[in-house]
């Protein structure tokens, strides 16, 4: 990583973000949901002189046009990297510092990485961006700024070894990044999509400290992450 951001290869990557194409969900209205990195849906609103104006581009070039345009000013008018940051969607947060990583500083790309692990549903099963790449970021990372003053006390704080658990709902990738200190906060993760006899399930393993990505407990979970690679053993308790 570089010493300091180039915004404006920054500036450029999120402008071809917002010209890529946008595709429907199966089954759900395009006023509702897209996909797309910058765009949720096919209604957004637009500055129209000293007033606003909410457009729907769904089928309708002219007014994708007027959105992208809208869209096009801010991104050039932005003169710091959270302000680039946020236009990217949150569910694509992980893509743009897979595509952003070679024009971020260490600083800037570790004070992303926590938002963007943090706020993502399930940044363990990203389709954009693989767990190893991740676990490379996290070891990069400047851990005093990766965590807040709170989390990195915790984090120097921990035993040389300790329990770990993570909570397996239906669906999820048990080989996950995400575990927890809390029994009870895996067992709660564990049970979310639950349906008739088909149930999640808790794992523990023992966790070395020196083996720790990070701490993170801005949602109250306790996180630990950690690669499960680093682990003697992981047992199903529930």
């Amino acid at each position: 990583m570089r010493k300091e951001t180039n915004l404006k290869e920054i500036s450029d990557l999120v402008i071809s973000f917002l010209y890529t194409d946008y595709e429907v969900v199966d089954g759900i209205p395009p006023q509702f949901a897209i996909i797309h990195p910058v765009f949720e849906s096919t209604i957004a609103g637009i500055s129209d002189g000293d007033n606003g104006k909410i457009v729907d581009f769904y089928n309708n070039d002219d007014n994708l046009q007027l959105v992208r345009d809208s869209f096009l000013k801010r991104i050039k008018s932005s003169t710091t990297i959270n302000e680039l940051y946020c236009i990217v969607r949150k569910s694509y947060k992980l893509t743009f510092l897979k595509f952003a990583e070679p024009f971020l500083s260490c600083n800037d790309m570790s004070e992303l990485l926590a938002d963007a692990w943090t706020t993502s549903e399930n940044p363990n099963q990203d389709n954009n961006v693989k767990l190893p790449m991740i676990v490379r970021w996290f070891k990069n990372a400047n851990k005093k700024l990766l965590m807040d003053e709170e989390e990195y006390e915790v984090y120097k704080s921990l035993p040389d070894k300790f329990t770990v658990y993570r909570g397996v709902a239906i669906g999820r990738n048990p080989n996950g990044l995400s575990w927890t200190k809390s029994k009870s906060k895996a067992e709660w993760f564990s049970h979310r999509f639950d349906k008739n006899n088909n149930i999640g399930y808790v794992q523990s393993a023992i966790a070395d400290k020196q083996n720790v990505l990070a701490y993170f407990n801005s949602r109250d979970e306790d996180e630990i992450v950690v690669d499960p690679k680093t682990f003697d053993n992981i047992n199903i308790i529930s």
